[in-house]
Formats: C-alpha cells, structure tokens, sequence
C-alpha cells in the first residue's frame, strides 16, 4: 500500500479529530481529537512533499535542525498563546491569505507552512490548557455540528475522488487547519480582544496593500502573478494585486476591511470620527478599484445594502440606485456590460462542473476532482453531488438561525449583524468567485457568530466593539 492509498484513510482520521474538536465537551474527547487530527493530517502532508522523507535520510542533520527549529516555533507560540489566545485567530487569519512569501517561488500556497505552525501552537496551547483543566468546551451548537458533518463529508469523498492526491492536500491546506481555528475560537472569549484584534488589523492591512496597489500603478509593474501581468499587456487598463497572488483576492480583502469599518460606524454603540472613517474608506476603495475585482465590488454593494437594512431601512433604495450606477460605471471601463464580460469568460469552466455534477450527481467526483470551479455552489455539487449540497445549506441554515437570535442587551446585536453581514458578503463573492472554505475570514466568523448566539438572551455584555 502506497503513501497515496492511506490518503482517504488518513483524511477521515483528520476529520474525525476536527469534528472532536469543534463539539466535544469534555476536554479528554478534544485531547483525543487533536491527536486524531495531527495523525491523520501527517501522511497528507508527506503526499503533497513525497521528497522530503528522502531528503531528511539525506541530510540528518538539516533535518533534524529544521525539527528543533520548528517545536521551538511552536512551543514559543504556544507560550505566548496561552495568554493572549486572540493572536490564534489573527495570526492564522494571515497566514490563510495566500500572500506569497518568497520571490524565487512565489506560488499561492507557499504560506502554508506558516498557517500549520500557527495552528499547532494553537493547539499545543490549548492542550496544556486541558491538561490545567483550563480548556472551555467550544460553544459552537449547531453551528459547530453542521460544519463537523461538512469535514467529514469532504474528507470521506477521497475514497471516491477521481484525484485523491489534489484532494488530500486540499484537505489538509484548508479543511483541517481551517476547523481546528473554528473549534478554537469557540472557545475563546469573543466580547473581549478578538473582535477588536481582529478588525483593527484587517483594516491596517488593507491600508498597506492599497498604497503597494498604488505603487504598482505607478511603477507599472506588478508581483508574484505572470498571468496577471500578461494579461496588463493585452487590457486597456492595469490590474494590480499588491501583496496578493490574485487580483479578485485583493478585491475580496479590501470589500471585507470596508465592510468592518461602515458596519463599526453604523451600528456600534461608540461614538465614531465619521471623517476619519471615509477616509479609510476611500483609501482602502482605492486598492478595490484597481484590482478591477467585478466580484469584490459585487460583495461590496451587497453587504453595504445589508448594513444599510440593519441600520436604516429607509436609506436601502437610494443606495442601491447609486451602488447600481457605479457598479455599471465599473463594467464599462472594464469592457462593457456583456454577460460574456460579467462572467469572465467562464462557461467553459461551470460546462465541466455540470458534466462532473451529471457524472455522479448523489456523491459527485470526490475532492480535487473538480478543482478548477469559480463558484462554490457548482464546486460543491461537482464533487460532493446533491449529500454535499444538502450539508451546505444546513451549515448556510444554522448560520442565519444563529444571526436571527434574539440578541443579548449592549453590542451582542450589533457584533452578530456585522458579522452575519460579512459572512453573507463573503458567500456572494463565493458564488461568483468561489473561496468560501479556503479563507480563514470564513471559519473565524462563522465560530465567533456561533459563539455571540450561544449567549443567554438578557445577559449584560461589555462594549468591546472593534
């Protein structure tokens, strides 16, 4: 039997540790998931490095260096998580934003190794924590058994996966670090420095990736991505990235962090610099504009029309009429409002999804058997079939049942709209540019929404508004 072959195997047992993780209650069960978790996800690992094993017989002690280098990483990680467990989330948050970080490979997932030290520091502190009988069970509820039953269905779809060896990295690049953040931050303390960590270094970031943006404009050049700069060739216009490997990623990014500050002005119970505010916004808009991101001015519109129904209902229709004349501004510079613009030139793409769908329409083809899908509905119906349907729309389903609670007194209402708003943001980009489950943003929210409804209606809860 071949390293590929325990793939599935190895998978379900990550799964299994990450479902432990996200709804055990008692810290034993945890303890048994993050080693269920660690053990499966290591062959998955090795699949992805199939050299490694050899290079480390080649070189001992590069090896065994490289491993002490690595357990003092996570130990220090862990020490300094056990005070400040915030930093798990922050840290691993960007860490999943697939900036590249070398210019001599600069590929999209080279910051993964940073992610996985990240997240087994996470969990070597919350281990100790269990140890001092010191570890919270998560308060996740549905949320937590919806996004339990979705990993696993992911990971048993490897043993019919047309590609186990792209879908058992998929599985280990996402799925497994990405549910174990969840299940962390559910059981942290969210109306403390989470929420305020959180959003106050989205927004700091989005204001250096739209000066690099900026940079790019005027330099005329632009990082990482060949393709992109090709394409700047043949267009009557420049796209810019900046840190991010993809142009719609920056637009993705920069939609949320403007989404943060509107929604932390409009409903937060702070008195806010509205000058200061716009500002931000506009600079941060200025790195949006020049991704020419179709997708995150989509999401943009949407969540600001969501916030706006939170808010004041009355203001919805005035800034739909204004958000749809820009929005068709934007298409005309772009090249025209033409479904063959809108789309991309996509069709070609969602045919093989359809084709992969009607092939096995119950199970579909399995993780990575259909890897190249720009919408996560298609994506999820190509290789997860109708079961992998139905378990998106329970896990969408808990999700708004845990946004329309009734809401505790104080910023419980508004933390839980802001959040629900950008989650429903980030699904919209989904459909349109796919990456729902491979952005830790998506995990983040949905735990700490889960945890913020999981609070007792009419307990009193501090203004930690961020």
């Amino acid at each position: 039997m071949t390293l590929l072959d325990l793939v599935p195997f190895a998978a379900v047992a990550a799964a299994l540790g990450v479902g432990a993780l996200l709804v055990g209650r008692g810290a034993g069960i945890r303890m048994a998931g993050i080693g269920l978790l660690l053990a499966g996800s290591a062959p998955l690992v090795l699949t992805r490095v199939a050299g490694l094993l050899d290079l480390a017989g080649e070189h001992p002690l590069l090896a065994a260096i490289a491993a002490l280098a690595g357990a003092g990483l996570v130990a220090g990680g862990a020490a300094l998580f056990l005070g400040r467990p915030w930093l798990i989330a922050v840290l691993a948050v960007l860490a999943g934003l697939r900036i590249p970080l070398s210019f001599s490979d600069p590929s999209p997932t080279n910051h993964l190794v940073v992610l996985w030290l990240v997240i087994l520091a996470g969990l070597a502190s919350f281990a100790w924590r269990g140890i001092k009988d010191d570890w919270p069970a998560p308060r996740l509820g549905a949320v937590g058994w919806a996004l339990a039953a979705f990993v696993l269905l992911v990971a048993a779809s490897l043993f019919w996966s047309t590609d186990p060896g792209a879908g058992g990295y998929t599985f280990v690049a996402f799925y497994a670090p990405f549910g174990a953040l969840a299940a962390m931050v559910g059981s942290m303390e969210i109306r403390g420095r989470l929420p305020v960590a959180l959003g106050t270094t989205q927004v700091v970031l989005a204001v250096i990736v739209s000066l690099v943006a900026l940079y790019q404009l005027k330099a005329g050049h632009i990082f990482w991505n060949p393709d992109l700069m090709e394409g700047n060739v043949r267009l009557t216009y420049f796209r810019t990235n900046s840190l991010f490997w993809d142009a719609s990623a920056l637009g993705r990014f920069q939609a949320l962090a403007i989404l943060t500050i509107i929604g932390t002005l409009a409903l937060g119970a702070r008195q806010r610099s509205v000058l200061g505010a716009a500002a931000l916004c506009g600079l941060i808009f200025v790195g949006l504009d020049l991704s020419y991101s179709r997708a995150g001015l989509a999401m943009l519109i949407l969540g600001i029309l969501l916030l706006a129904a939170c808010w004041r209902p009355r203001v919805v229709l005035p800034l739909g009429a204004v958000a749809l004349i820009g929005a068709v501004g934007v298409l005309a510079v772009t090249g025209g409002v033409s479904w063959e613009r809108i789309t991309s030139s996509r069709t070609a793409i969602a045919e093989q999804g359809f084709h992969a769908f009607q092939s096995a329409p119950v199970i579909g083809v399995g993780l990575g058997g259909y890897p190249s899908s720009h919408s996560v509905a298609l994506g999820v119906a190509a290789e997860l079939g109708v079961i992998g349907l139905i378990a998106l729309l329970a896990l969408l389903a808990v999700a708004v049942r845990a946004a329309i609670r009734p809401a505790t007194p104080g910023r419980d209402r508004a933390l839980r709209a802001v959040v629900a708003v950008e989650l429903a943001a980030i699904f919209a980009h989904s459909m349109i540019d796919s990456g729902l489950f491979d952005d830790g943003a998506t995990w983040v929210l949905l735990a700490i929404l889960a945890v913020s409804a999981s609070a007792s209606p009419g307990t009193p809860v501090p203004d930690a508004r961020p």
